[in-house]
C-alpha cells in the first residue's frame, strides 16, 4: 500500500503523522455520529428487554453509514463500545455486535443511543480486538471477551481514581476527571489527510486509516480524546522521534502490508472483514467492493 505522508507534529513523548493513501475518496458513505445527529439511523436495544452484546440499527436514508471499532454509544438501557467496524446499507435494518462499558446499569435513561466526542483507547481497542479474534476463530461471531473490557474500564478508574456508581467509562471523559489532559485540543487536522499514526515515544501505538478525508476529519479529533486515557502521562516527557524516522517506520510497514498474511470473512452489514495478528499487534480491516473503508493498526507491549 502506498503512502504519502503529510504532516507529523509532537506534543512531550507523543508524536504524530498524518497521511493520505492512494485509494482515498473511492466510496460514498457518512459517519455513524452525523446519521445519528441528522436523525437518518436510529440505534437502539435489539428488544424491549434488550441484549448487553447486540443493538439495532435502523438506517433510514439513501446512504451507507459507517461505524468505526471503538466508537462509543451513549443511552438506552446501559453504554457501549463498538466491537469492529461496520457499514450498513441503505434502507436496511441491522444488528451490530458491541461491548457493555457501563457494568452497574440496565435500565433506560433514553430510548436511543448518540455518538460520543470520543472512541475507546487503544488499550481498550487492542485488548477487545484479540477477544474478538479468539471467538471468530471458534465460530462464535464479532463478540469481545465481555469481562476482560470491564476489566479494561477498571484499570482506567484505577489509574484515575475515578468511577461512578455505574462504572460507567464515560465518566473518564468527563469534566469531573481533572487528570484527563484531552490531545485533541494539542494537535491539528491537516488537509488532505485520510490517515492517522500515533507514537508513544518511538513505539507505534496506533494507526487509523479512512477511505474519505472528512470521515477522517470526523474521526480524527474522537480518536485522539479517546487515546488519552493510555497517554495522558506522556506529555509532559520529550519525545526522542525525529520526522524521518517516523516517515520510514510508516512507509515500511504500509510496503510489507498486503504481505501479511490476512484471514478474511464477510462483514457486519456489508463488506469483507480482515484480520491478522501477531503477539503484540493487531490488524483488521473492513473493504466494500475491493476497497479498504477502514483499516486499524494496534500495536501495544
Amino acid at each position: 500500500m502506498k503512502i504519502q505522508v503529510l504532516d507529523f507534529q509532537t506534543e512531550g513523548a507523543i508524536s504524530i503523522l498524518q497521511i493520505a493513501t492512494e485509494e482515498k475518496n473511492t466510496l460514498e458513505f457518512i459517519s455513524s455520529g452525523k446519521a445519528i445527529e441528522k436523525q437518518l439511523i436510529e440505534v437502539t436495544e435489539v428488544s424491549d428487554s434488550g441484549s448487553v452484546n447486540n443493538l439495532k440499527v435502523e438506517n433510514k436514508s439513501g446512504q451507507y453509514v459507517f461505524f468505526m471499532d471503538g466508537d462509543i454509544l451513549i443511552g438506552a438501557k446501559q453504554n457501549r463500545v463498538l466491537n469492529v467496524s461496520v457499514m450498513v446499507e441503505p434502507n436496511k435494518v441491522v444488528d451490530i455486535p458491541v461491548s457493555c462499558v457501563e457494568a452497574g446499569r440496565w435500565g433506560y435513561r433514553r430510548r436511543n443511543f448518540y455518538s460520543a466526542d470520543y472512541s475507546a483507547p487503544a488499550q481498550m481497542r487492542f485488548s477487545k480486538t484479540k477477544g474478538i479474534i479468539k471467538n471468530l476463530m471458534r465460530g462464535k461471531g464479532f463478540y469481545a471477551d465481555q469481562s476482560d473490557v470491564w476489566e479494561n474500564v477498571s484499570a482506567y478508574e484505577e489509574k484515575y481514581q475515578k468511577r461512578s456508581a455505574t462504572s460507567d467509562f464515560n465518566l473518564l471523559y468527563s469534566e469531573e476527571n481533572t487528570d484527563f489532559k484531552p490531545l485533541n485540543e494539542s494537535f491539528k487536522l491537516k488537509d488532505g489527510a485520510n490517515g492517522l499514526v500515533i507514537f508513544k515515544g518511538k513505539k507505534m501505538l496506533s494507526t487509523d486509516i479512512f477511505n474519505r478525508e472528512e470521515i477522517f476529519g470526523e474521526y480524527f479529533g474522537k480518536i485522539l480524546k479517546g487515546i488519552s486515557l493510555d497517554l495522558s502521562d506522556e506529555s509532559h516527557k520529550e519525545s526522542n522521534l525525529s520526522k524521518e524516522e517516523a516517515k520510514e517506520r510508516v512507509e515500511n510497514f504500509f510496503e510489507k502490508y498486503e504481505e501479511l498474511n490476512f484471514t478474511t470473512e464477510k462483514g457486519v452489514g456489508i463488506g469483507e472483514h480482515k484480520r491478522f495478528e501477531a503477539k503484540n499487534l493487531v490488524v483488521t480491516e473492513l473493504s466494500n467492493e475491493n476497497k479498504p473503508v477502514h483499516i486499524s493498526v494496534l500495536a501495544i507491549d
